[in-house]
């Protein structure tokens, strides 16, 4: 088994054409661990995802800042240190409030059905 040791700002960061001020960086890949993928997020103030959904059911961590996440009629308040699991095919959106940034890490296990891109 190979261990993999990032240095800070590796890989770079791409911006996330559906969203808006949102960044990522694939810090696990499935090359790398073929069974986990793990993505960091950063959103800028005005920034976040629109409404979606994913395959895969995954979790988000908020590392920094806060967000509002709207998961049908409902919202939730994400803050620092605060976690939240997104089941497969939930649709939810994540708008960043004028003053916020949020810093957040996503992360699922893979299969061959759920390998996204990096």
């Amino acid at each position: 088994m190979t261990n993999y040791i990032r240095k800070k700002g590796t890989p770079e960061s791409k911006e996330v054409t559906a969203g808006q001020g949102t960044t990522m960086q694939v810090l696990v890949n499935s090359e790398e661990a073929p069974n986990f993928a793990l993505r960091k997020f950063v959103m800028e103030p005005h920034g976040g995802m629109p409404k979606h959904t994913n395959l895969v059911e995954h979790e988000q961590y908020i590392i920094k800042g806060s967000a509002v996440v709207e998961i049908g009629d409902d919202e939730y308040d994400m803050r620092s240190l605060r976690v939240i699991l997104f089941t497969s095919r939930l649709r939810f959106r994540t708008p960043i409030k004028p003053e916020k940034m949020v810093l957040s890490l996503f992360a699922w296990f893979q299969t061959e059905k759920t390998k996204l891109k990096s």
